[in-house]
């Protein structure tokens, strides 16, 4: 079960690095940061299921990751009418100039648009 929204259905559950680090542990024990999956689950298992590590849903854990570490099911944020438009406004970029949406400006503005957007509803 998910440590964070209770969501049960096991094909949507995967281990989470409390304090992060997971490539970095990955790197260490397996030689490449890609590899896991079964392999840690079993280091784990005969190292008598260590502390720091929970159970997240895919969800949970991509929002922690791009919110700073707090999932947006504990995030109090509103997004007034004018806050939107604010950021609809950040993100004109005019017709044909698609050297604009490559900016990080654009991609961070966007980004927190889609979060904001989410959240409000």
């Amino acid at each position: 079960m998910c440590a964070c929204c209770g969501e049960d259905e096991f094909t949507f559950l995967s281990l989470d690095h409390i304090e992060g680090g997971g490539n970095t542990e990955r790197a260490k024990f397996f030689g490449n940061r890609y590899q896991g999956g079964h392999h840690i689950y079993r280091r784990l298992r005969l190292e008598g299921y260590p502390t720091g590590y929970q159970v997240l849903c895919m969800n949970c854990q991509v929002s922690r990751r791009d919110n700073g570490g707090v999932c947006a099911h504990k995030k109090e944020i509103t997004l007034s009418g004018d806050e939107l438009l604010n950021e609809f406004d950040k993100l004109r970029v005019g017709w044909g100039n698609t050297e604009a949406t490559q900016c990080e400006e654009y991609k961070i503005a966007s980004t927190n648009l889609m979060r904001k957007l989410k959240l409000a509803n």
